[in-house]
């Protein structure tokens, strides 16, 4: 099966994407319904889904929700994260619809 990028940056996507959901959902007190909906029109999600590393191996989680944010509300003053060693259901989300995304080599606009 082709993938939608090569395997070895899997990892660091799956956790990019696990954060990304987490810090906006929890962080941010966006509801993960309107924080997808803004992941599926930035400008990132293309960049995500094709494995362009300079998004999934290269921004944290944070920082891709944090663009993904700011091309919607530029002026938006963000919270800073706070980590914990917990992980919430939008986590196990990001980490997991990465995977399947990956897997599947299908586009996020696809998965809903």
């Amino acid at each position: 099966m082709i993938h939608a990028y090569d395997e070895i940056y899997l990892g660091k996507a799956r956790m990019t994407l696990a954060w990304m959901f987490d810090y906006a959902v929890n962080g941010c007190r966006i509801e993960v319904e309107d924080f997808y909906r803004m992941f599926l029109t930035s400008t990132y999600v293309h960049r995500f889904e094709t494995g362009n590393c300079s998004v999934v191996a290269g921004l944290s989680g944070v920082e891709l929700a944090q663009r993904v944010i700011w091309e919607k509300t530029p002026d938006e003053e963000l919270p800073q994260p706070v980590f914990s060693l917990a992980r919430s259901p939008e986590y196990w989300l990001g980490f997991s619809l990465a995977y399947y995304q990956w897997y599947y080599n299908l586009e996020f606009e696809q998965i809903r």
